[in-house]
């Protein structure tokens, strides 16, 4: 597939299982051409008005939004009727192909959406043995205490329907029947796909369906076997919505179409195991129809996506705020340990979090509609029918509960399983709990108000605060079936930290945004708790209202900005998120844990006041249609050439970028005039395509080649090895330049350089964004580069590029320098000597400007410890110390200095004994050698005691 055409292409992320029931249903929805007919026989079609009309030149699908129905009616007549292919039944819309120069009317005109080509996700299937292999329906249902709800209050779904969105759903397969053996499943194709064969289905939406209401039936060696595997609502009509053709493909205005007639029908609840990176904004017909479905009641659940650990990769429609995001945790012996690796990370749409919950998705067991078998599937696909389900059982439950309160209910109940709130939102969903959080706000008119994130630490990617004096603001969103006011009360115990939160908040139903500061106040190394709990107006404790922070201070050092103004591949700027929220969010947390501030320039225009407190510019991954205007040119030329600050450019040309799953070019012209006055330059216009493997392209199907550090250039280590896709550079010497490095390299070709300007400002340009996106520095990427060797090359990046400006902290142990890490051993006295200078090498002494902390195993057990220093001579200093406790320790000096950015000096210290780590091996040895000495004692008594001793012994 063209690189391009993947860019304003709609990827549906059919993210894997298909286990679901669905019943016969009362359809009610007029057919596609009977509204044709109805448009082309009016009266009035010769009587319209004369109207302005847009060009279009492309020969194409659209999707065409009007702010009316009835300037839709109008436009309709306008077209060729043979070339209109759906007309909306819920919003005034109409998809049109065969657009050639045609006149689209431009009078109450709201927007015109390309109709592209959707591409399955990547995901994992297996056909396993039940009894052995993958985590059963069952041991999901019981670690969302499904069995809990359905067997106290009999729901099982009977009489409910849910409608599946997706790749169709096998008819006739035993797992979908009822108790007489008829099927429960109604179908229905999108327009596109009529007149293909109705029976060939991808086995994608059976999977589904059997998660959401399997019954248990499965035909396993021929034979009909009922099995406990059963879905969350066995009981419940299938409709079957098929918008994928059978190979998992689809497009988008079949999506569309599916989500119109489910509108239309008797389901209470749509599930999408897909979802769509495209994504125009508030008038995307995606958001104007999921509004209309919870305006009529539904309760719509989407998979979040399979982006991670990508950040902003939370598709649509499950980032919409009026569907229930779905996550997948990661399911291991009967027990959730974390959620799984690629459950897309946010934040989403509007800085919200990322997914609303979370549920089993890891090789869930499910029906292969194809033989009836068992089958295993896994992905946030496989989560999003146990929530949809759940959700389903709750409405059989409470008929006249609205979709505000089951979605309360449902993000009320999250378990906080401690992995990072970008991934897991309120947490697993306990479905016991729902019910009774359901039944206090309907019987008892209790107010729950779930906040999303709930937690602030240092394991978020974005949502986290650890430096000290610096205020973020971060949005928060409070979920409500009802408005109400609450009132915060912020925790007397609240140490370090500090919330700035209004006095009250006035919240209504749905999702209310309301942005917070939090500002860490210590002014030492230690551990900050914080929290936050709301009450309502009779000074009642709201129980999911509430917010905890905690996190282990760090000194501010250099600041970094992410110029994000460049990054405009998708037309909402929702996933064209190059940034330290989006792709390079892990990256963002590796700084601010060395205690670099991070900001985002999403803005437009790049200004002299803006760089002005700015230490590093990093421009990564600027897009295909990204200009830099001159002045900006001339602003960053300033910025490094007059001012002595740094540049670091990564220019892989979008490689795994946050909305495309393929490659492209970039604005080589622009990025090289930035590069004028370096010595650097990008030769290629275009990142080299790589191969894939298997037979799709997906987040990691792709063949990096390994770069090398070299062996001459001293800014790395050498022979570090790293992923690399992206364009070849060249160096020269240039006026203005004292020295340039080629660092990198793959193969012949120079894919990292770095240049040093008589400024003392610093460049550095990698060819490759992988080492230092989200994956890079999570995981292991394939074919090479390490997540230890990727943080390290970001660490040692921005460490090289602020040197000249930093105050600079020297580090001797037992008169042997030490660089970062030194081990040494327990109860052993050791001798530290430090000294400081600024960047003009003067040395700093002691006092206002400089403080020393230690701190044992940073943020598990976090334990400072204290120290008495010796001042040998201006700046230099020598304290002794020694340690008796095994493990790790951390040890800073922040130095601030007029002039300089300030330093958090850090060395890592590991205590240990000689002979510490094979204590095991020598007990085992001791024991061995004390039972050979007692079995040589009983044959010594036995054989070498004199004969009165042994006639003693042999009659014992």
């Amino acid at each position: 597939m063209h690189p391009k055409l993947t860019i304003n292409s709609i990827i549906i992320l059919l993210l894997l299982t298909s286990n679901f029931s669905l019943m016969m249903i009362d359809v009610g929805a007029e057919s596609n051409n009977t509204r044709v007919k109805e448009v082309y026989n009016t009266p009035e079609k010769n009587k319209f008005p004369e109207f302005n009309l847009i060009k279009s030149t492309t020969l194409e699908t659209k999707i065409i939004v009007y702010d009316s129905f009835e300037q839709r009616d109008i436009a309709l007549n306008s077209f060729d009727r043979e070339n209109i292919e759906y007309i909306f039944l819920s919003i005034p819309a109409v998809t049109v192909n065969q657009i050639s120069n045609m006149d689209i009317p431009e009078d109450g005109l709201v927007n015109v959406v390309s109709d592209e080509i959707i591409i399955n996700s990547d995901y994992q299937e297996d056909l396993v043995s039940i009894e052995t292999d993958g985590n059963s329906l069952k041991d999901s249902g019981d670690i969302i205490n499904v069995d809990a709800i359905r067997d106290k209050y009999n729901l099982y779904g009977k009489d409910m329907t849910i409608a599946i969105i997706d790749s169709g759903v096998g008819i006739n397969t035993p797992f979908f029947s009822d108790e007489n053996g008829n099927s429960r499943v109604t179908t229905y194709n999108a327009t596109g796909l009529r007149s293909e064969a109705s029976d060939i289905i991808d086995y994608h939406g059976s999977h589904v369906a059997g998660i959401a209401a399997g019954n248990g039936v499965y035909n396993i060696n021929g034979e009909l076997v009922e099995t406990d595997n059963i879905g969350m609502a066995p009981k419940a009509n299938i409709l079957a919505i098929r918008v994928l053709d059978e190979t998992g493909s689809g497009k988008n205005s079949w999506m569309l179409e599916g989500i119109d007639y489910a509108i239309s029908t008797s389901a209470s609840v749509i599930t999408l195991s897909l979802s769509t990176n495209l994504y125009y904004g508030d008038n995307d017909p995606i958001r104007l129809l999921f509004n209309k479905a919870y305006d009529a009641g539904k309760i719509v659940v989407a998979a979040g996506g399979n982006r991670g650990p990508m950040g902003s990769g939370v598709g649509i429609p499950g980032g919409l705020e009026s569907v229930i995001g779905v996550g997948a945790a990661y399911m291991e012996n009967g027990f959730i340990s974390d959620t799984w690796d690629f459950s897309a990370v946010g934040p989403s749409v509007n800085d919200y979090p990322g997914s609303d919950i979370i549920a089993p998705g890891n090789q869930i067991i499910s029906v292969n509609y194809t033989s009836g078998n068992v089958m295993a599937l896994t992905g946030t696909s496989m989560g999003t029918p146990f929530i949809s389900g759940g959700a389903l059982l709750l409405k059989e439950a409470f008929p006249t509960a609205t979709v505000a309160q089951i979605r309360e209910a449902i993000l009320a109940s999250g378990i906080d399983i401690g992995s990072k709130i970008e991934v897991q939102g309120r947490g697993l969903v306990d479905f016991d709990r729902a019910y009774t959080i359901l039944e206090d706000i309907i019987e008892n008119d209790m107010a729950y108000v779930p906040v999303v994130p709930s937690r602030f630490d240092d394991f978020n990617y974005y949502f986290r605060n650890r430096l000290s004096g610096i205020t973020k603001t971060f949005p928060v969103y409070f979920y409500s079936n009802s408005n109400i006011t609450i009132y915060p009360n912020i925790d007397v115990d609240t140490h370090g930290v500090e919330f700035s939160i209004p006095s009250s908040i006035n919240i209504t139903t749905g999702n209310n945004r309301i942005d917070i500061n939090i500002t860490v106040t210590s002014d030492t190394i230690e551990f900050n708790f914080g929290k936050v709990y709301f009450t309502d107006e009779n000074d009642i404790i709201i129980p999911a209202a509430n917010i905890t922070y905690y996190s282990v201070t760090r000194f501010k050092t250099g600041t970094v900005l992410f110029d994000t103004s460049h990054d405009q591949d998708t037309p909402s700027g929702y996933f064209a998120n190059h940034g330290p929220r989006g792709q390079f969010s892990r990256l963002s947390r590796t700084l601010e844990e060395e205690g670099y501030l991070i900001e985002e320039f999403r803005g437009d225009g790049i200004t002299d006041e803006l760089l002005q407190n700015v230490d590093l510019l990093v421009i990564a991954d600027p897009d295909v249609n990204a200009t830099f205007t001159t002045s900006e040119i001339n602003v960053i030329d300033r910025f490094i050439n007059q001012d002595g600050k740094s540049l670091l450019i990564i220019a892989s040309g979008g490689i795994l970028t946050a909305e495309d799953l393929t490659y492209d070019t970039f604005n080589i012209l622009d990025l090289n005039k930035i590069l004028l006055n370096t010595g650097i330059r990008i030769d290629s216009t275009e990142a080299v395509i790589p191969c894939v493997y298997g037979s799709t392209v997906d987040r990691i199907s792709f063949c990096p080649q390994d770069a090398t550090t070299g062996t001459s250039q001293k800014i790395f280590p050498s022979g570090i090895v790293f992923p690399n896709y992206g364009p070849s550079l060249s160096t020269s010497i240039v006026d203005g330049v004292d020295a340039v490095y080629n660092i990198a390299f793959q193969e012949d070709e120079t894919v990292v350089a770095a240049s040093e300007l008589t400024s003392n400002g610093r460049v550095m340009v990698f060819s490759s964004s992988l080492p230092f996106d989200n994956i890079g520095t999570t995981t292991d990427y394939p074919g090479g580069g390490s997540d230890v060797n990727n943080r390290q090359l970001a660490r040692d990046t921005v460490k090289w590029l602020l040197a000249p400006r930093s105050v600079k902290i020297d580090y001797k142990i037992d008169d042997e320098p030490v660089t970062d890490y030194y081990e040494l051993n327990m109860y052993k006295q050791f001798k530290i000597d430090i000294s400081i200078r600024d960047k003009d090498n003067n040395l700093l002494d002691l006092g206002e400007t400089v403080t020393v902390h230690g701190i044992f195993d940073n943020l598990e057990y976090w334990q400072p410890f204290s120290f008495e220093i010796n001042r040998i001579s201006t700046g230099v200093y020598s304290f002794y110390f020694s340690f008796d406790l095994y493990g790790f320790y951390d040890f800073y000096i922040y130095a601030q200095a007029n002039g300089s950015i300030s330093s958090s000096g850090y060395i890592g210290l590991f205590a240990t004994l000689n002979y510490y780590e094979d204590a095991g091996a020598i007990q085992k040895i001791s024991q061995l050698l004390l039972l050979l000495l007692m079995i040589s004692w009983i044959l010594w008594l036995k054989n070498e005691r004199p004969p009165k001793i042994k006639k003693e012994l042999s009659k014992k």
